[in-house]
């Protein structure tokens, strides 16, 4: 473990997410948990007061989490991440930053020297018999950045640490894998799609062997499915929000009606999802995801799991990021009464070893 003590820092629409481990060798234990409301409709705003509010929020999520180190590695919103799988020629190693760079300029829709870029190496093969070299690129904007690091700076705490959602998501759910810890139940070469479902927005991965492969975030989020409830039935927001919760996508609740008046939202996400499966099919056969993860607030939809399985054809689950991490005795009643699968990426944030 080369970093200091810290923890990860979760920003979503709604709320704040906090999280703590201590390492004992490659075993974690979750010392500290908590979280707080966000304040509506200052998240990535660029008002100093609002930047200075959103701040006062994370101490607060600090505060009830119990958290008294200052470093910290910070989610960024994958809405706000430029991501394509790109496919170029094979070049000399030392030409392939260059390369990367050029091709970033014809996908990503804002000045190159305005992001900051990283890519994954996907693999090898051949295009009429010259190799070529698949990629995923993603492109942080400079200016998202440096407005947490602002914030970061109004709060109190030092980040030692930046990363996107997807990429800590997968970590939450298969660092023992990626640490080389033997017989863990994440421990699959299969490829697997993971959807996490946020307020604002859905973010779909495909993981293999504990390797991202692909990421994007869809427009369509929780909140969505409110509005459509509280239109369709002439509900205001907390009722809406209510029978969303309680009834879901069981179409045995309610004759069904709640069901059906959240679907057409819900089709808007699985032809995305069924978009990627058919892009893997015809593009990398041997990495089509065969299994979906569902993780996030909106995970816990009564019936979605169902509902996700029927529509794209294949196995459903709803991910367990905790299933192996120790849980302290100091914070055991706290983390019963919590939504585990929402802690997902604080979870990946505060596993960050290197």
């Amino acid at each position: 473990m080369n970093l200091p003590d810290f923890f990860g820092l979760d920003i979503g629409t709604h709320s704040i997410k906090v999280c703590q481990l201590r390492w004992q060798g490659k075993n974690p234990t979750l010392i500290a948990i908590g979280n707080t409301a966000t304040p509506r409709g200052i998240l990535g705003s660029e008002s100093e007061e609002h930047q200075k509010e959103l701040a006062r929020h994370i101490k607060l999520a600090r505060k009830d989490a119990g958290i008294s180190v200052d470093k910290a590695v910070v989610g960024l919103p994958e809405a706000r991440i430029f991501t394509q799988l790109v496919t170029v020629p094979k070049v000399e190693e030392g030409k392939v930053e260059e390369l990367i760079h050029w091709e970033a300029k014809k996908y990503v829709p804002i000045p190159i020297d305005e992001v900051r870029i990283d890519w994954i190496f996907l693999g090898e093969r051949n295009i009429d018999g010259q190799p070529h070299l698949d990629v995923f690129l993603i492109a942080a904007p400079n200016n998202l950045i440096e407005r947490y690091i602002k914030v970061m700076k109004y709060a109190g705490i030092e980040p030692i640490g930046i990363e996107t959602e997807s990429i800590s998501t997968t970590r939450a759910l298969w660092w023992p894998t990626q640490m080389g810890v033997k017989d863990a139940d994440s421990q699959e070469s299969s490829s697997v799609m993971i959807l996490d479902f946020g307020a604002n927005s859905t973010d779909l991965s495909v993981v293999q062997a504990g390797s991202l492969l692909f990421s994007q975030s869809l427009v369509t989020g929780s909140d969505a499915l409110t509005k459509a409830l509280a239109s369709d039935f002439g509900l205001d927001v907390q009722q809406a929000e209510e029978y969303k919760r309680n009834y879901g996508l069981d179409e045995t609740q309610l004759e069904g009606k709640i069901a059906n008046s959240l679907k057409p939202v819900m089709q808007v996400i699985t032809n995305e999802a069924r978009k990627t499966l058919d892009f893997f099919k015809s593009r990398f056969e041997k990495s089509t995801p065969r299994r979906l993860l569902l993780v996030g607030d909106g995970a816990k939809l009564p019936g979605i799991l169902t509902f996700m399985a029927t529509e794209l054809g294949i196995e459903a689950a709803l991910a367990d990021p905790f299933a192996n991490v120790a849980v302290s005795k100091n914070v055991e009643s706290k983390f019963q009464q919590i939504s585990s699968v929402g802690y997902c990426v604080a979870l990946g944030l505060s596993l960050k070893t290197e």
